[in-house]
């Protein structure tokens, strides 16, 4: 397996780039509340995405290494997440009945517009890079 090509990184790095400004700008511009237990794992997260997304597009010597990592980290954390949120959708509904609905909805909304950024994109990059990348990463 060769280097990531640099169009191949051009695209990946782009991504994370994306995904890291959606996420800096979901937990600082769109939560009406600052809740640090929240705050500081996403904000790391974002700034994480960031950094991959750099060094992706600069073709640093670093950047296929930290984009898997960042890509890694994502995945588990995203997926705990998104599991937590259907659980307690579920739990809500469940002890709450028809008053809860509306909170449970709610919840699945959420946890369904994190899974793409936080799960599935991550994921087919670490594919993406570890086919690809093998060499630098």
């Amino acid at each position: 397996m060769g280097e990531i090509d640099g169009r191949l990184a051009k695209v990946l790095g782009v991504s994370d780039v994306v995904v890291s400004v959606l996420v800096l700008g979901a937990v600082w511009g769109v939560l009406p509340t600052r809740w640090m237990p929240l705050d500081i794992p996403a904000t790391l997260l974002g700034l994480a995405f960031g950094a991959a997304g750099v060094g992706l597009l600069s073709a640093a010597p670093w950047g296929v290494r930290v984009a898997k990592g960042v890509a890694l980290v994502s995945i588990v954390g995203g997926a705990l997440l998104f599991s937590a949120l259907v659980f307690t959708a579920a739990h809500i509904s469940g002890l709450y009945g028809p008053v809860g609905a509306g909170g449970a909805v709610l919840l699945f909304v959420v946890a369904l517009l994190l899974l793409p950024y936080l799960v599935l994109l991550p994921a087919a990059q670490l594919l993406v890079l570890a086919k690809h990348g093998a060499d630098r990463g």
